[in-house]
């Protein structure tokens, strides 16, 4: 999963999550306006545009974050 980020990493951090259809474009200009002030992190969700992988399940697309934890 590719993310964007806008921001100083040391900042709160805000996640802004797009649907389907759009991708981390759709938050753009919020993203650099939250960005003077936090750490605005865009996921891109597996087959959207840009994205690095195509979209499986929500299961298998989860797998990967879980390892994080």
């Amino acid at each position: 999963m590719k993310i964007i980020e806008y921001g100083k990493q040391y900042n709160d951090i805000i996640m802004l999550l797009h649907s389907g259809g759009l991708s981390w474009w759709n938050y753009r200009a919020e993203a650099e306006l939250l960005g003077e002030r936090y750490h605005v992190v865009l996921p891109i969700l597996d087959g959207h545009a840009e994205s690095d992988h195509d979209f499986t399940s929500i299961e298998e697309n989860a797998i990967p974050l879980s390892s994080h934890s």
